[in-house]
């Protein structure tokens, strides 16, 4: 395997795998952050299982498209947000914007319980994690999770309380048809600029900045529909950020069928297509 450019993010992991002293690991890889293409993250993943491996950790990964952000939220307490709605809402209840996220939660928590021997296999493991999503269990646990490192559980028992940024935008389409992308490095830049992510690690974070998706790929729009809503503290940042976020959508006039999010399952032994029926949809 070539190691240009896959020298820094092998040493990041192996850091971490001595750090962590786990038994088992799982790599949640996505082909739209060290690469863009799927060949070169097969062998980005290959080489840090290799390395996990060599140091007595069973580990796998799952590689994922990512050309468009998980969910519906960008931004710190709006993706927080996102998590207690998913694990604190019924079934029928979620919102088919977050059903990428789930998915993909689902089936990295079933890969865990297939390595720590709780389940058969993934398809056990994802009819185990979406069992304990939606009988409570999970939004239980997090919620001890937080009173235990002192964190004010009321305020995701009632996150409309939380404060809000001061100024916020729509993001409206500019033509109709089908919603085919948003572009996630574009996206995710634009968070950084409204104050939800750093450029440099002195930089202040705003916990309420951010963007929430109201369409996502795969979606029929109407023009004049709104696809976003941004918010932040930097009014001067507001005009643009709306802008970038339209031009980083990609329409078509047809309806298209979406590749596969989760593309790939790798482990020791070699790289499989992955199965996306586990998922029972």
């Amino acid at each position: 395997m070539a190691l240009e450019g896959k020298i820094g993010p092998c040493a990041t992991f192996l850091s971490h795998l001595k750090l962590d002293e786990r038994e088992s690991h799982i790599l949640f890889y996505d082909n739209a952050s060290f690469n863009k293409n799927v060949e070169e993250s097969l062998q980005l993943a290959s080489g840090m299982i290799e390395t996990g491996e060599l140091c007595g950790i069973n580990t796998t990964a799952l590689v994922t498209r990512m050309d468009s952000p998980l969910g519906y939220a960008v931004g710190n307490w709006l993706e927080v947000k996102e998590c207690v709605e998913i694990m604190s809402s019924k079934e029928a209840a979620l919102s088919e914007l977050s059903a990428d996220l789930v998915n993909v939660t689902l089936a990295l928590a079933a890969q865990m319980l297939v390595q720590g021997g709780k389940a058969s296999n993934l398809r056990d493991g994802v009819v185990k994690a979406k069992e304990n999503l939606h009988n409570g269990k999970a939004w239980k646990k997090f919620r001890d999770m937080v009173s235990a490192q002192g964190g004010d559980v009321d305020t995701i028992d009632f996150p409309a309380q939380y404060s809000q940024a001061k100024f916020s935008a729509e993001v409206k389409s500019s033509q109709s048809g089908y919603l085919v992308s948003l572009n996630a490095l574009e996206v995710g830049l634009v968070g950084v600029n409204i104050g939800a992510g750093r450029k440099t690690v002195d930089d202040p974070i705003d916990k309420t900045a951010g963007i929430l998706f109201h369409k996502r790929p795969g979606m029929h729009v109407v023009e004049g529909d709104v696809l976003a809503t941004v918010y932040t503290e930097r009014g001067d940042q507001l005009a643009n950020a709306v802008q970038r976020i339209l031009d980083s959508c990609t329409f078509s006039a047809d309806q298209i069928e979406l590749p596969p999010l989760i593309t790939n399952f790798v482990t020791n032994e070699g790289v499989e297509d992955f199965d996306q029926s586990i998922f029972g949809e």
